[in-house]
């Protein structure tokens, strides 16, 4: 049942989305799923959605345009890039712990969205990931980050980042230690001073 804050049906449709997409995944949900998950008819889904594609599109260009207003807030200033690069996770890592759903579908989901917003997702994604790996490298130019293929490290650092999203359930001191450490470890890994 969706909060009763939303009474708005286009919002509820996207709302009980969510939920369905994360755990029965997006070939695994209905039309019919939604619109009962929604309290509508099917013909009333319509009139609101296209399809199940249109509903997959909004949250995953929804999400897309949150990871790069919500990135945009790690200010490289005077830092050095290691202090750079734990801002760029502790912001990654906010992102998972207020809207977790959201995001597994995004990074989950989002092949299913068709042209030529599928070609703008991947764009974005690869924006994320080539700014990670820019951080590493500049990194590694200025000595401040042990030598290190940058690409394979993009990889690790999000893979471990998104070790996370199996705790979206968890208690808030219980995500943000959890957060921490994660950052923490991976951060011992690319330290100058960790060898």
């Amino acid at each position: 049942m969706p909060p009763s804050f939303i009474d708005n049906s286009r919002e509820r449709i996207i709302y009980q989305a969510i939920g369905l997409f994360r755990t029965l995944g997006f070939q695994g949900t209905s039309i019919r799923d939604l619109a009962n998950a929604s309290n509508l008819e099917t013909a009333s889904l319509y009139s609101h959605f296209r399809s199940k594609e249109e509903i997959l599109r909004e949250i995953c260009v929804s999400v897309s345009y949150k990871i790069e207003t919500h990135m945009l807030d790690v200010d490289a200033g005077q830092k050095s890039k290691l202090e750079e690069l734990e801002g760029f996770m502790q912001r990654y890592m906010e992102l998972l712990r207020i809207d977790p759903d959201r995001i597994y579908i995004y990074e989950h989901e989002a092949q299913h969205v068709k042209e030529p917003t599928h070609s703008y997702i991947q764009k974005k994604k690869r924006d994320f990931r080539s700014r990670l790996t820019s951080l590493l490298q500049e990194g590694v130019d200025r000595g401040e980050i042990r030598a290190v293929d940058p690409e394979t490290t993009t990889v690790a650092i999000l893979a471990g980042l998104r070790a996370i999203e199996n705790w979206h359930n968890a208690e808030n001191d219980v995500f943000e230690k959890a957060a921490k450490n994660i950052i923490k470890y991976l951060l011992r890994g690319i330290r100058i001073d960790a060898c």
